[in-house]
């Protein structure tokens, strides 16, 4: 009997040395996802990606647009920062269909007219998103 008290005493010795020197995760500041179409002219893109950047935080996050037009922004956190974003869409890799023959093949942006120019860069894009705790929508209607 001496022996289970000794082990259960140390157990609780090493729990309480880990809640001393903080080795359980802390609370984590509030999050929120994001969710939403992205169109053009009223019509569903099929492919690309979203991105929601705060250059003063260090965040971005980007997020694949699906075959029916809709995304979802989130992290390994549950969620983007509680803060405002710049909000750009630009078309995925592909491999380079014309590759030199002097170098490897390359990735190179996937032709898509169906997103503007100026969505495709946070200077330009007039797009942006002040995320809030929990769920959030943000639809994106792209114009010429």
């Amino acid at each position: 009997m001496s022996i289970s008290i000794r082990h259960g005493w140390g157990l609780a010795g090493i729990l309480a040395l880990l809640l001393t020197i903080g080795c359980f995760p802390k609370p984590t500041e509030p999050v929120g996802s994001v969710t939403g179409t992205v169109s053009y002219e009223g019509t569903p893109l099929d492919d690309g990606i979203v991105s929601f950047i705060n250059y003063d935080q260090g965040v971005r996050v980007d997020a694949e647009i699906q075959p029916d037009g809709t995304y979802t922004a989130t992290t390994h956190k549950g969620g983007l920062p509680l803060t405002e974003y710049k909000v750009i869409v630009f078309p995925p890799e592909i491999p380079d269909p014309n590759p030199s023959g002097t170098s490897e093949p390359g990735l190179v942006l996937k032709k898509m007219d169906n997103i503007p120019k100026q969505y495709r860069a946070p200077k330009t894009t007039p797009l942006t998103c002040q995320v809030e705790a929990g769920e959030n929508t943000f639809d994106v209607e792209m114009k010429n």
